[in-house]
């Protein structure tokens, strides 16, 4: 399953946004289920994305 995150400004109506703007630019087996609107990113202290930070806020864990 795919899931996308995004950390936007405006988050009210990005998801809907994403999701079609996917669906017309990519095959249906690259489109994301869903879309994960979060205030910020998880990054270490060098910048990098910390995915398992990532999977977890996804999950819904703390």
């Amino acid at each position: 399953m795919l899931r996308e995150s995004v950390a936007p400004q405006e988050a009210a109506a990005v998801s809907g946004e994403l999701l079609e703007a996917a669906r017309s630019a990519l095959t249906w087996y690259k489109v994301p289920h869903d879309v994960t609107v979060v205030a910020a990113l998880p990054r270490n202290p060098t910048g990098k994305l910390l995915r398992r930070a990532l999977r977890a806020l996804a999950a819904g864990q703390p």
